[in-house]
């Protein structure tokens, strides 16, 4: 993949009670466009996540 970046998360557990990232916290990073974000597992078996930014009109 092009336009990677290799993250490592760690949420705030001060501020967020949905930790379900916690368990599988090593993704790769993609952006697309202006509006989406990929976070990509390195491996099999573990969890996608994909964001679009909704608009706040």
């Amino acid at each position: 993949m092009e336009n990677q970046l290799w993250v490592t998360l760690q949420p705030d557990m001060q501020f967020s009670e949905d930790h379900y990232i916690i368990g599988d916290p090593e993704k790769y990073l993609i952006p697309q466009g202006s509006d989406s974000l990929h976070l990509y597992s390195p491996c099999c078996d573990r969890f996608n996540y994909h964001f679009v930014r909704q608009g706040t009109n």
